[in-house]
């Protein structure tokens, strides 16, 4: 008889596990809890189901962080890999300045106007500062004092120096005139000849720089 309560007893209470672990797993999956792979239903994990720093780099497919989805101005140049940057067109000739020179001195023609001294050609598109200088010297004897002018000219823009010429003296001068240019230009470095003799003027030890920069604000003082 004790032998047989017990063993009601132990059956009893094999049929109140099963019950007890039916339940259990019918409100897990009510609840929306997987099993098959752990893997969610679709559209189940929301932010607050993820725990801060969770999601590791391993977890992300490739390409899979649009530009949407990065806030503006959030990234920083230690985030950027420069190597893999393009050249800005703007940037195509910084730090690349350009430069030509003649020593030997160019005689001013028979006639008086101006006359090329030298020319700096096809300075590429961009925003320059350009530079010349050279020695003018009056080659005519006698007393007379010229006054002449010595130009340079970048495309649309230029400058110019006077130089005041006493006989058989030698002058130092220099001008410097901005661009920024669109297509390629010239830099023309020219002085005039007051008197309209040859020889009267000899432009000597010449050179023309020009250097980019990245932008230029060209205003006339008040």
């Amino acid at each position: 008889m004790q032998s047989s309560t017990r063993k009601v007893l132990r059956s009893g209470g094999r049929g109140l596990s099963v019950v007890g672990t039916t339940i259990v797993i019918g409100l897990m999956l009510v609840a929306g809890i997987a099993f098959a792979g752990d893997v969610a239903p679709r559209n189940s994990v929301h932010t607050r189901s993820i725990k801060n720093g969770a999601v590791t780099n391993p977890k992300l497919a490739a390409n899979a962080v649009t530009t949407d989805k990065v806030l503006d101005n959030s990234l920083t140049g230690s985030d950027i890999d420069e190597s893999t940057l393009g050249e800005v067109p703007s940037a195509t000739v910084a730090g690349h300045e350009l430069s030509t020179f003649k020593d030997a001195g160019v005689n001013a023609p028979a006639s008086s106007g101006q006359f090329t001294v030298l020319t700096l050609s096809s300075i590429p598109a961009g925003n320059w500062v350009i530079f010349a200088k050279g020695i003018a010297g009056n080659a005519e004897l006698g007393s007379t004092v010229r006054d002449y002018t010595c130009d340079l000219t970048a495309g649309g823009n230029s400058d110019e120096t006077a130089v005041l010429g006493t006989p058989l003296t030698l002058v130092g001068f220099s001008v410097m005139a901005v661009h920024s240019a669109t297509s390629s230009f010239d830099a023309v470095l020219t002085c005039n000849n007051p008197a309209g003799t040859a020889s009267a003027v000899e432009i000597e030890h010449t050179k023309i720089v020009a250097v980019p920069v990245a932008s230029l604000n060209d205003t006339a003082a008040p």
